[in-house]
């Protein structure tokens, strides 16, 4: 009979076991690698943004409602003309269903699942319609971003209504 180890003429003789451990070594490198690579990449968003300070906390009274409660999507905070890169300290990069009111003190944002965002309104810089917010466009007039200063930064904060012809109301307001 033949022996497994036999080759037939034309075949190569199958890898013996210090090719296959190499072969196996070099697989963990590159995957291990590759995931200290996502890993660095996955903490980048946040790195320069730890400076900026703890945001307000909303007075016990809001006082005076000049808009709202408006029922849409609190989309992110971003730094002004920057609207690419998300601010994601504090909680301010996770978007969700949000009610937005304009009142006397400034613009309140309650998020579902998240603390609510409070802008006060001696920080208000100023509002706008706009299409795109966070490097997506949604069309013109889906969206408002409310400009306002926090610390040493101006940002900005986009809000989608559910209605959208709504968001000339809000920036009145602001």
């Amino acid at each position: 009979g033949r022996c497994l180890t036999d080759t037939t003429p034309g075949t190569a003789p199958a890898p013996g076991w210090p090719e296959r451990v190499s072969l196996i070594l070099a697989i963990v490198l590159f995957l291990g690698v590759a995931l200290w690579t996502m890993w660095r990449f996955w903490r980048r968003p946040g790195r320069g943004q730890h400076d900026l300070p703890v945001l307000p906390t909303p007075p016990a009274d809001l006082g005076h409602a000049l808009a709202g409660p408006f029922e849409g999507r609190y989309l992110a905070t971003t730094i002004a003309d920057a609207t690419a890169e998300r601010l994601v300290v504090q909680g301010l990069g996770a978007s969700g269903a949000a009610l937005l009111a304009v009142t006397d003190a400034g613009v309140y944002l309650e998020r579902a699942g998240l603390p609510g965002l409070f802008l006060p309104a001696g920080s208000m810089r100023d509002a706008r319609v706009e299409q795109a917010a966070v490097g997506t466009t949604y069309g013109y007039g889906t969206l408002v971003l409310v400009r306002w200063s926090h610390g040493r930064r101006t940002l900005d904060t986009a809000f989608r209504a559910v209605q959208p012809r709504r968001h000339v109301e809000i920036v009145d307001a602001v």
